[in-house]
């Protein structure tokens, strides 16, 4: 999101439900991936909740989207801030799930 390859929130978004129905579709049902996919998935959509779909600050636009958008420096900073929020969350799922990953094979 900060290198500028999405211009609004609900492009990553897709993009990241795209990793878990590819997940869905390509691993059988009863695997841990999958498993592990609902679970993060989950998470995930409870997390993006909190964040409104707006576009990002100080996108240069392409000729296909409508109009830019310009930001003060502040409103830059806090919407990064919510995004390092919801990147911290997942992180610290995913390393709970792979943790107790670890502890059920054992």
């Amino acid at each position: 999101m900060e290198d500028g390859h999405y211009s609004r929130v609900l492009e990553f978004a897709s993009d990241v439900r795209l990793v878990f129905t590819n997940c869905y579709k390509y691993y059988h049902p009863v695997t841990d991936f999958v498993g592990m996919a609902q679970k993060l998935q989950h998470v995930f959509e409870v997390l993006f909740a909190e964040i409104r779909d707006e576009p990002v600050p100080n996108v240069v636009h392409d000729t296909h989207t409508q109009g830019n958008t310009h930001h003060g420096e502040s409103d830059l900073q806090d919407y990064y801030a919510k995004i390092k929020v919801l990147e911290s969350k997942l992180d610290m799922t995913f390393s709970k799930q792979a943790q107790g990953q670890k502890e059920k094979q054992r």
